[in-house]
């Protein structure tokens, strides 16, 4: 399931969209490319790379206008004093997660 939160929504929405009980098995995360709250199933494997490094690779995605596939990962930050899931791919030259910039 996606919720498509648009440019005129807050951070205090996606924090109150993110504390909604997912689908059981399921994570929910803000997918920083699409500014959407979704569902992800996370295996045993990501939830213990998530608990030692914060970050785990969950799938390759591609989206319309892309030429191809890029890794995707889940990975946690904290803003405004909460702990929030984003979703999103490496950006440049060093390959960084951007966990300070949640609604950018």
């Amino acid at each position: 399931m996606t919720m498509h939160l648009g440019d005129g929504w807050g951070l205090d929405k996606i924090l109150d969209e993110l504390s909604q009980k997912p689908v059981e098995g399921f994570t929910r995360v803000y997918n920083r490319y699409t500014r959407s709250v979704e569902e992800v199933k996370l295996t045993l494997l990501n939830k213990i790379s998530i608990a030692l490094s914060d970050e785990a690779k969950v799938k390759d995605r591609t989206y319309p206008g892309w030429s191809g596939y890029l890794p995707f990962f889940v990975y946690t930050t904290a803003t405004g004093g909460n702990k929030v899931m984003l979703l999103d791919y490496r950006h440049g030259y060093r390959k960084r997660l951007d966990r300070h910039t949640v609604l950018e």
